[in-house]
């Protein structure tokens, strides 16, 4: 989903939060249901057990929801025009007028992962390059910018996907 792939930090963390509170809430519904039925209370096992599935039931929807705005939030950012050059100094980007650079010593690593380049930079930030821009998979530019990297001593990382 794309996206999920925006914002998936966000996603992840968001969600483990909701997770997190489901579980603990579970739990607690659980002990509240044994004790329940050890004391032969019917009343509080329907309770507890109306409690725990309105717990999951609130946690699959915020999930659907969540996932329904990523994805209308995404549809809502136009598609932009970037250029990237990759030349001695480093990585020299032009997005929509505004120019920024990067020097070699600013790219940390970099990992091919299916169809995408990301190239990990320093202070957290990402530069995502899809094949397709560079004349798409196995292409010349494609092998250009992998012996640029070699070259400028930016290790790989992880497993090519």
């Amino acid at each position: 989903m794309q996206a999920e792939l925006l914002h998936a930090k966000a996603f992840r963390d968001v969600y483990a939060n909701v997770k997190r509170e489901l579980v603990e809430y579970l739990v607690v519904c659980v002990l509240g249901l044994l004790a329940s039925y050890l004391a032969q209370n019917i009343f509080l096992v329907i309770a507890f057990i109306v409690l725990g599935m309105y717990k999951l039931t609130w946690s699959h929807l915020f999930r659907r929801k969540f996932q329904e705005e990523l994805v209308a939030n995404a549809q809502k950012n136009p598609p932009r025009e970037i250029e990237l050059v990759v030349d001695v100094e480093g990585l020299h980007e032009t997005a929509q007028g505004i120019k920024s650079f990067a020097p070699w010593s600013a790219v940390k690593s970099h990992v091919k992962f299916k169809e995408t380049f990301f190239l990990e930079l320093a202070g957290g930030l990402w530069a995502i390059i899809p094949a397709a821009a560079l004349g798409g998979t196995s292409s010349r530019q494609e092998q250009q910018l992998v012996e640029a990297l070699q070259r400028n001593g930016v290790p790989a990382r992880g497993a090519q996907g």
